[in-house]
């Protein structure tokens, strides 16, 4: 159920729907932030075998269905579909064709996936396209040119940094990886974030790499985990006893 760009996960209740409900009155005039119920919309989450009109009977909104967008990101079960991939794509292509040619517009490019690189792995052949997109932009080459053009430099050599000798384009796959690295950092380091104990956006490859790339000082032992973490001389126990360590109950 969304709220004023506010995600509230209710259980499929008619009795907490309408408490959720005399909640948001209570906190119109506490706040001055009114809710308006026909602006929210609810989006059941497998709850094919309930009677979801009569869930919502007692709170007067629109009825959704997933996939959505919320704040920008496509919502669903499952990964992006193509589909929803697409519009980031076509925005981007659209950008492209107006700004053809300028140079201060190159590092913009880069930024428009920021966003949803933040939170989703990119698919190959989305990073395909956009890198022909960028590449055509860079070179000024107009979109269906076909042959006769060719890029002066490789596509890798441009995404290098610039102290080697490239333009410092971002690799998108290198980018992504790097933006949701983030997602592990401050998870380890930030007991304030309210996101805090639930799944973060990460898949093993990101999660090795960041093992890889932090060292772990044990001390009064509330935040490592004295088998899995990477606290003895850069290793985890689990690693220097692997035969010893799936005996273990309750291992952490």
């Amino acid at each position: 159920m969304y709220a004023d760009d506010a995600a509230l996960f209710v259980k499929p209740l008619r009795h907490e729907v309408a408490d959720v409900k005399e909640i948001l009155h209570g906190f119109g005039p506490a706040s001055g932030l009114i809710i308006n119920s026909e602006k929210c919309v609810a989006f059941p989450i497998r709850c094919d075998e309930l009677d979801i009109q009569v869930v919502l009977q007692d709170f007067n909104c629109p009825l959704g269905s997933l996939p959505c967008k919320y704040l920008g990101l496509p919502l669903s079960l499952t990964k992006p579909r193509r589909v929803e991939v697409q519009p980031l794509i076509d925005k981007l292509a659209s950008k492209a064709k107006g700004w053809m040619g300028k140079l201060m517009a190159k590092p913009v490019m880069s930024s428009f996936s920021t966003y949803f690189l933040t939170m989703f792995a990119a698919n190959p052949w989305a990073v395909k396209k956009m890198d022909k997109i960028r590449r055509n932009f860079l070179w000024d080459i107009e979109e269906g040119t076909n042959g006769g053009v060719k890029c002066v430099v490789s596509w890798k050599r441009i995404c290098s940094p610039k102290d080697v000798g490239g333009l410092g384009i971002k690799d998108f796959v290198a980018f992504g990886r790097a933006l949701r690295l983030r997602w592990l950092w401050y998870q380890w380091g930030d007991d304030e974030r309210p996101w805090r104990g639930t799944e973060v956006p990460c898949d093993l490859v990101d999660k090795q790499v960041f093992l890889a790339c932090t060292q772990i000082e044990l001390r009064n032992g509330e935040k490592c985990k004295f088998w899995t973490n990477r606290w003895l001389d850069g290793m985890a126990p689990q690693h220097i006893a692997p035969l010893l360590f799936p005996w273990l109950e309750g291992r952490t």
